[in-house]
């Protein structure tokens, strides 16, 4: 097999067919498959950013729904929110730029950081499911 410079590798995978560039074995992931990651990240990013601030916004403005649960469910759109501002941009970017360079953009300890937080926002919004479960 010939060894390939990592620099030249988005640009040769631009120029080839999905079934050739599926067909390579010399790179973890597909060149189109972390595209379209990273598009799906900025996308639901977005559309999440824009649903949860809506919710945060809305739910306490009627006086009738200033219950338990809605203090739950205002909580679960305020860690989802942060999720969607902080976690799914970040990896976008990362898939975007190892896509065209090869290279992750993270350091070890962004890497580190950004884990904590990810699992730590998926753990508050999965407690946050249970008690609103619980209280109904």
């Amino acid at each position: 097999m010939e060894s390939e410079n990592i620099t030249n590798y988005p640009m040769d995978m631009m120029n080839t067919s999905m079934e050739e560039a599926s067909k390579r074995d010399d790179e973890p992931y597909p060149f189109y498959v972390l595209g379209f990651t990273s598009g799906a990240c900025f996308t639901i990013g977005i559309l999440g950013t824009m649903g949860n601030l809506l919710t945060i916004i809305a739910l306490p403005l009627k006086p009738r729904l200033r219950t338990t649960a809605t203090a739950f469910v205002v909580n679960l759109a305020v860690a989802e929110l942060l999720f969607c501002v902080f976690i799914l941009p970040m990896a976008g970017a990362d898939y975007a730029h190892l896509q065209y360079t090869g290279d992750p953009l993270l350091s070890d300890k962004a890497c580190k950081f950004f884990a904590t937080l990810r699992y730590t926002l998926t753990q508050v919004e999965l407690q946050t499911i249970l008690a609103i479960a619980l209280t109904r």
